[in-house]
């Protein structure tokens, strides 16, 4: 007779469908992750991988010859590197309590036609909202599971840089609507002084 299938925690978490759980065997003598607490692991990392991929098509968006705002670009992709290393570092921890990582296909992010500042960093605000929801949810996932290291890793490593980054970007919305930036992506006087005097993208 087959076993019954495992209860779904109730959640809006970017669950992983085709998860093979392994965390019954566990490195260094760690304690195995409750199957529910892997499967969102592995869900949340996907999502973290595709907003990285979604940041550099923002950052190649400012280096295209028509648009060429080369410090815009470079904060895109110092903010997607941020994000791919904290993303591998949630999988040297997720290795660590035995549980495995899903690949998956990453789509294409459907952003490379944005070519205006506003866009971008409207993107990038409901990437970082979308994230922080999911981590607090993950954080209280992992509590509720009896798994209190989970729910630090998630807060240290994940949830306050974003809580962090969330308030840079407002900063640079409000300079950027003062320095008179639209979404039109030939009205670039506004953009151009953004590129130069904010100082997020500068060093």
């Amino acid at each position: 007779m087959a076993e019954p299938a495992e209860k779904r925690f109730k959640s809006s978490l970017p669950w992983c469908a085709s998860h093979r759980s392994a965390s019954s065997s566990t490195g260094r003598g760690a304690l195995p992750l409750q199957p529910a607490v892997e499967e969102a692991l592995c869900g949340v990392s996907g999502l973290l991988f595709h907003g990285a991929y979604r940041l550099q098509a923002l950052a190649c968006a400012f280096e295209r010859d028509n648009v060429a705002f080369p410090r815009l670009a470079l904060f895109f992709r110092h903010v997607a590197q941020r994000q791919q290393e904290e993303t591998q570092q949630l999988l040297w921890y997720l290795a660590q309590r035995g549980g495995t990582y899903c690949s998956k296909d990453i789509q294409r992010p459907g952003c490379e036609a944005v070519g205006a500042v506003l866009p971008a960093l409207d993107l990038l605000l409901l990437q970082l909202r979308e994230e922080v929801g999911f981590l607090a949810e993950l954080s209280e996932l992992s509590r509720d599971n009896g798994d209190p290291q989970t729910c630090s890793v998630v807060k240290t490593l994940l949830l306050s840089p974003r809580v962090e980054r969330l308030k840079q970007l407002g900063d640079m919305l409000t300079s950027a609507r003062r320095l008179g930036c639209t979404s039109d992506p030939t009205g670039q006087f506004g953009e151009y002084l953004l590129n130069e005097l904010q100082e997020e993208l500068k060093g």
